[in-house]
């Protein structure tokens, strides 16, 4: 079996300026993203309980409002963010596989992935001129600085995923999954 799709995506994002109060937060700004994602795989019989699965992918995100203008503490959190209007798209490529072995009473699989992403979107710590965490006020309250940024970024991993399923108690299955993950980041300069 074959499996395939491809699509392409624009996101238009038009910000007014943002104040509070008289203090202007943010500046207004258009910003315009777009790009493809698409995926094509196949799934091949082994043998009458076994399969293979391969599929190889590429995604595309487009930063978020907050990741692009936020200027103020996240509540719920002990963050001050700010955004930064010169992030780029998120873009993906992945590579996974899987071994799946189905009988009557009795499932495994077996899968891995590689994924590599480019321009990979996260918040990183500010520091100070002086090399410690950057910190803000707000009313009382020292928030740590972040700002959200890129880089390329490696994921990969594994998973285990079992179930028994003993007939004539259909009923009852005893599942369990083990996952392995692995990140790796490099650092775009």
């Amino acid at each position: 079996n074959f499996s395939g799709g491809l699509r392409y995506d624009i996101r238009n994002i038009d910000a007014s300026s943002l104040k509070e109060g008289n203090t202007e937060k943010g500046k207004a700004f258009n910003s315009k993203f777009s790009n493809y994602s698409g995926s094509v795989g196949i799934a091949y019989p082994i043998s009458k309980s076994m399969n293979l699965k391969l599929n190889i992918a590429r995604a595309f995100r487009a930063p978020s409002i907050p990741e692009l203008a936020s200027n103020g503490a996240h509540e719920g959190t002990i963050r001050y963010e700010y955004g930064n209007q010169n992030l780029k798209s998120e873009i993906s490529t992945q590579a996974d596989a899987a071994l799946e072995f189905n009988t009557e009473h009795f499932s495994i699989n077996l899968a891995g992935y590689l994924n590599h992403f480019y321009n990979f979107i996260f918040y990183k710590k500010l520091l100070s001129s002086s090399g410690m965490d950057s910190t803000v006020d707000v009313e009382g309250d020292a928030l740590t600085a972040y700002q959200f940024d890129q880089q390329k970024a490696k994921l990969a991993g594994l998973e285990l995923t079992f179930d028994i399923h003993p007939h004539p108690l259909d009923w009852l299955h005893i599942e369990n999954t083990f996952v392995g993950k692995y990140n790796i980041t490099t650092l775009r300069r």
